[in-house]
């Protein structure tokens, strides 16, 4: 009934057309519609839903209720419809009630914020709230929120040991993470912060990976080149050029995977994570001495990384080689899917979203409220076919 409900989100002339000619046994639209009703859309954390998710991981073991907390904002159209029922608006600003001064607010909400889990230990991915505002949620609210998501999920007897917020140089995830006294920079380096609910284990924070390597990678196309050391040669955006344009001469290539899409970039282009990956594979592990080089003088700014790509990569290896030696040593892994540590599965149920919406990249916030409620309780719906992430198989 699920996937009969999203089919006929998607495409009501299609599924009528299915359903008038008998070609599929499918229910009627007033049935469909009925069942519409009965999925609410309210905002904020359901205790009933984290009751449940409690009793779905009693039986599993320590290793498997072992994860980590996803959490990004996606853009919406405002819009307002009418629950007819309840005599109520759908589409304006809604925490569920988390943030006392948003309570019964009337403004037109643009934006949802989806906070996900993500268990390492085991192929599981389940939203767990949703909240709708008007523009990025402001900073305190995101961290009284984050705060309450790791609270219930500790209190559900799941381990949170991970934060990654999108950390995409927002000035309200900036923030976030200052309040938390979490920072990238150098010289006050700190990765993680207490665990709310024990003051006896941390909470590592993360960049999204491929973010920032699609950052040094779009870096290096804006400056043309970047430069590690005096001595040594620049890293130039035309050696990857050159190698394209040698490639293109001969059925034998260097770089196969490599095309102009990789090296002729446009605004879309450029949000491609995984022509980034492809042209960029060197490990930087070397970015504190790059970055002392600038300090010192040796390079100019232009020829390093911008401050808050280095300090996201920072971020990033640390918290990375941290949290694997704490599931190795102290939680009994034997191994650890570091392809898991990004924000791929969020990205990918935002084009779930977006492809059950039709031709809409931004669906309206009632649509969109009413689809996340749907798929939270549906994981066997076919992934996007193209979009900002790759979808793994573990």
């Amino acid at each position: 009934m699920i996937l009969c409900l999203l089919f006929q989100i998607r495409s009501p002339s299609g599924y009528k057309f299915l359903h008038d000619q008998n070609i599929v046994p499918l229910p009627c639209v007033n049935t469909i519609r009925k069942n519409l009703l009965a999925f609410k859309s309210e905002c904020g954390f359901d205790n009933l839903f984290i009751k449940l998710l409690k009793k779905k991981f009693s039986n599993k073991t320590q290793q498997q209720r072992t994860g980590i907390l996803l959490l990004d904002e996606i853009f919406l159209r405002t819009s307002i419809n009418v629950k007819t029922r309840r005599l109520t608006y759908s589409g304006l600003e809604d925490f569920g009630g988390e943030i006392e001064k948003k309570v019964n607010s009337s403004e037109l909400a643009d934006h949802g914020l989806v906070f996900m889990w993500l268990c390492l230990g085991d192929d599981i991915t389940q939203p767990i709230a949703v909240s709708a505002s008007k523009g990025p949620v402001k900073d305190i609210d995101l961290v009284q929120l984050v705060v309450k998501a790791i609270i219930l999920l500790e209190n559900a007897g799941l381990q949170v040991v991970e934060l990654l917020p999108t950390c995409d140089g927002a000035s309200t995830n900036k923030t976030m993470l200052k309040i938390l006294n979490v920072t990238g920079k150098k010289s006050d380096f700190k990765n993680y912060f207490q665990n709310p609910f024990n003051d006896n284990r941390k909470i590592y924070v993360f960049s999204d990976t491929p973010h920032a390597v699609k950052n040094v990678r779009n870096r290096l196309f804006q400056n043309k080149q970047l430069k590690i050391h005096p001595s040594k040669s620049s890293i130039k955006w035309d050696h990857y050029s050159q190698v394209l344009k040698c490639d293109t001469k001969t059925m034998l290539k260097i770089c196969p995977k490599i095309t102009r899409k990789h090296i002729e970039l446009n605004n879309m282009t450029k949000m491609k994570v995984k022509f980034a990956t492809q042209v960029l594979k060197q490990n930087l592990l070397w970015l504190d001495e790059w970055e002392k080089n600038l300090e010192d003088g040796l390079i100019q700014e232009k020829e390093f990384l911008t401050k808050a790509t280095s300090e996201s990569l920072r971020l990033t290896l640390k918290s990375t080689i941290d949290l694997v030696l704490f599931l190795l040593e102290e939680c009994g892994f034997s191994y650890v899917l570091t392809s898991k540590l990004n924000q791929d599965n969020l990205e990918k149920f935002f084009g779930i979203i977006r492809q059950t919406s039709g031709p809409n990249d931004h669906p309206t916030t009632p649509t969109f409220l009413q689809l996340y409620r749907l798929l939270s309780i549906c994981s066997l719906v076919k992934p996007p076919k193209s979009g900002n992430c790759t979808v793994y198989s573990y």
